[in-house]
């Protein structure tokens, strides 16, 4: 089977770059659609801004959020810079809550049929207590999901 769309899930991170580039070699060869999707994710932002007093909290939450989000928009202008360069169109998309579920959907509305997303190195303990998101995308996506380690 020849994947036509490619959906890319990234952060920025070491492993994240790491799908990237597993992704691009992908489409390059295989001559498919790419998308490339970001998560602004507010969990652990969320944790430092309720420990702030009422007042500051709301002026504290907008400022964090609004250098997440410039954080993921320069993550996905750099994703986007680096397939182009190889002379591949790519859609990027911005979006904010869980990563997991938001991947999924992404793919399902894109009606992509490769998901690409890295791994973090977590232990066990870690990933029980925090979640995988790779996992999440790979037990409940619609389409083949390829997990880069």
């Amino acid at each position: 089977m020849a994947y036509r769309h490619i959906l890319i899930a990234t952060g920025g991170a070491k492993h994240s770059l790491k799908a990237e580039a597993r992704a691009l070699k992908l489409a390059q060869v295989l001559g498919a659609k790419v998308s490339i999707l970001s998560v602004v994710r507010l969990s652990g932002a969320v944790e430092g801004v309720l420990s702030s007093s009422p007042i500051e909290a709301g002026a504290l939450a907008a400022q964090v959020y609004e250098d997440l989000q410039r954080r993921q928009e320069e993550v996905l202008q750099d994703a986007k810079s680096r397939f182009e360069a190889t002379g591949l169109k790519v859609q990027t998309f911005l979006d904010t809550g869980s990563a997991g579920p938001i991947i999924v959907e992404k793919a399902r509305e894109l009606n992509c049929d490769l998901i690409v997303l890295g791994r973090r190195k977590l232990s066990m303990i870690g990933a029980a207590a925090l979640g995988s998101v790779s996992d999440y995308v790979n037990r409940r996506a619609a389409c083949d999901v390829l997990i880069v380690h």
